[in-house]
């Protein structure tokens, strides 16, 4: 009986050797494909993305009254957490090495704040904590504006700023 035992343990301890080496076999990853440059990035995904988290929050301030403008309710929280985290994504589209190859290191190291700052904007709007998305907020569009300002030309940067 001992010996069924012994030589069962070492089947399945066997088994599950080879069968985890099998699974861990390097795979090679598809080729991507940009088909997007820069430009067309930015007007399709980052901005769309960027101006939903940057209107989730605020404050409107008339004669009147004092509105504050927060997500209402789960579905609307999402969408904001959804836009952030595809921002983030945003962040990660910009530093392919085909969208790097005529900019500064700091193009890098914007497009990896653009992802942390996105990320704590996803992060804010999971937990519907709206003051820390109004910060992180603001935090993201520093981010772009750094970006704009180096990288946009004047006319440029005048004309989409004030479409806003």
């Amino acid at each position: 009986m001992n010996t069924l035992r012994v030589v069962l343990l070492i089947g399945l301890f066997m088994s599950i050797t080879f069968g985890y080496g099998q699974q861990r076999l390097p795979q090679s990853q598809p080729p991507f494909n940009p088909v997007a440059g820069v430009d067309e990035i930015m007007k399709s995904i980052v901005d769309p993305l960027a101006w939903t988290v940057f209107r989730s929050v605020g404050t409107i301030m008339t004669e009147q009254r004092i509105e504050e403008i927060a997500p209402k309710n789960d579905g609307e929280w999402e969408a904001v957490r959804s836009a952030a985290m595809g921002l983030a994504e945003g962040g990660n589209l910009l530093m392919f090495e085909s969208r790097t190859s005529d900019k500064e290191p700091d193009w890098i190291t914007m497009s990896q704040q653009l992802i942390r700052r996105s990320l704590d904007a996803a992060e804010a709007a999971k937990t519907k904590d709206a003051e820390k998305l109004l910060i992180v907020g603001g935090d993201v569009y520093e981010v772009c504006e750094s970006c704009h300002l180096l990288y946009m030309k004047f006319e440029t940067w005048q004309r989409w700023r004030w479409k806003r």
